[in-house]
């Protein structure tokens, strides 16, 4: 559900070594105005031992304070990862009127701004000592973690109306229970957001993952679910992933689910699980969807069509009895936003570690579709392409692997490693100890070894 941050940030950072802080003890109290029964304790020390906060210099942190929009940079950075108070940030000034170099939060708001998770103001201000509201902090969260829309949920707050200009990211903290509003039917997108309250909005958007409920797919019946942990409404958006034409791929599926009143908003992730074979392969059709979340194979014989992937595709050589197999998988009109893994996960109840043999090959066609980077993590994987694959890796202990099509650039490291097959292969970069051994009818445009001792 959350995506990785743009990675890229990192690296204009510049970071001194690192000196461990004290942790504070869940029996500690280190603000004087922050006793264990303050509301936001549990967020409070939690930043507080993560460095993030600090407090004031007469040992307050003023959890009732309205939290100003300078001090918010600060902390959602913190939270996020993206630099720390003994960071210096050497990236692209924002270049905010008000907001100098010299600005105490200078750096925290233009590393947010370059994460593009803030934009100030049409004037070209921060208004950085400005009180945080409801419906900014909405928005900031939303980016920051980015977060998914939910259509499917009612929003209970009479304020807050389609059209509203946070109407999405209000909607998605609620699904995924970072904020609860005001009352029960009001938001109040403009009241000022408290110290304390940040810390909370913070930590639950940090942990919205854990929110997910796993279910294991018994039927589908009539929009509604059916799972050992009962029976749900499907939500509007998802009915053409969770459709009766995928019934039989999704039956004995393991899914993580957002449910909201009993219906379900969102789906983080889904593994199918069913047993296909060469005649009869199971066929998860999308419907030209978007899918919001992740999918893994674990089927032996599958087919993934028409459907828009925002997250990742694992195709895993270990099928549901724990035990290696033969698989088919071919991908028809689809788009893999993140990465296609092909790799042997085992569950816990049969950790071999014996490798993959001729009988256990993984076959992997694809048809008008785009895999995002391709990652090859096992020997004996086959792909088959008439859409030239943009990336792909090879893990270091993957000696040999067999392409049927095209490939943009292609990076390998460790020992030896072979490509086989017929193809054209635009850059290969190898670096490692072994040998690249090029046993493939086709050209390579630019090949570039690197050797390691």
């Amino acid at each position: 559900m959350q995506k990785i941050l743009k990675a890229a940030v990192a690296a204009t950072l510049v970071t001194p070594p690192i000196v461990m802080p004290g942790v504070a003890n869940a029996e500690d109290t280190v603000f004087s105005d922050v006793p264990k029964t303050q509301t936001h304790y549990d967020n409070i020390m939690a930043l507080y031992n993560e460095k993030v906060i600090s407090g004031y210099p007469d040992g307050t942190y003023k959890p009732n304070a309205s939290v100003t929009r300078g001090q918010a940079a600060k902390i959602i950075a913190g939270v996020l990862g993206l630099i720390k108070p003994e960071n210096t940030y050497t990236g692209p000034n924002p270049n905010f009127a008000d907001v100098p170099v010299t600005h105490s939060y200078y750096k925290y708001i233009a590393v947010l701004a370059q994460a593009g998770i803030i934009n100030g103001y049409p004037d070209g201000t921060y208004k950085p000592n400005n009180t945080l509201r409801r419906g900014q902090m909405a928005k900031i969260i939303y980016n920051g973690f980015n977060l998914d829309k939910f259509p499917d949920v009612a929003l209970p707050f009479t304020d807050i109306k389609e059209g509203n200009q946070y109407y999405d990211q209000i909607k998605s903290l609620y699904a995924l229970g970072v904020t609860v509003g005001k009352t029960a039917t009001m938001y109040s997108e403009s009241e000022a957001v408290t110290r304390g309250q940040l810390a909370s909005f913070v930590m639950r958007a940090r942990h919205v993952e854990d929110r997910a409920m796993e279910v294991k797919v018994q039927n589908l019946m009539n929009g509604r679910l059916v799972t050992d942990k009962g029976t749900y409404t499907i939500g509007a958006s998802l009915r053409g992933i969770l459709s009766m034409d995928n019934v039989r791929a999704l039956t004995g599926a393991d899914l993580q689910v957002y449910v909201t009143n009993n219906v379900i908003v969102g789906v983080q992730s889904i593994e199918l699980n069913a047993r296909g074979n060469e005649s009869s392969p199971i066929v998860f059709d999308g419907g030209e969807e978007v899918f919001h979340g992740n999918l893994a194979i674990k089927s032996e014989y599958t087919e993934v069509n028409n459907i828009t992937i925002d997250g990742d595709v694992v195709i895993n050589g270990v099928n549901s009895g724990a035990n290696r197999t033969a698989k088919f998988v071919k991908f028809s009109n689809t788009s893999v936003a993140g990465t296609t893994t092909v790799k042997d996960q085992f569950d816990g109840t049969n950790n071999t570690t014996s490798p993959a043999t001729a009988e256990d090959e993984i076959e992997v066609t694809v048809s008008n579709s785009e895999l995002g980077v391709v990652s090859i993590a096992r020997d004996f994987t086959t792909f088959v392409t008439d859409t030239p694959m943009r990336y792909v890796s090879v893990a270091d202990d993957v000696s040999a692997f067999s392409l049927y099509g095209d490939i943009e650039m292609l990076e390998a490291r460790g020992g030896d490693v072979e490509v086989k097959g017929t193809g054209t292969i635009t850059t290969f970069n190898y670096r490692g100890k072994g040998i690249a051994k090029l046993s493939l009818r086709g050209r390579v445009g630019n090949f570039n070894v690197t050797s390691e001792d």
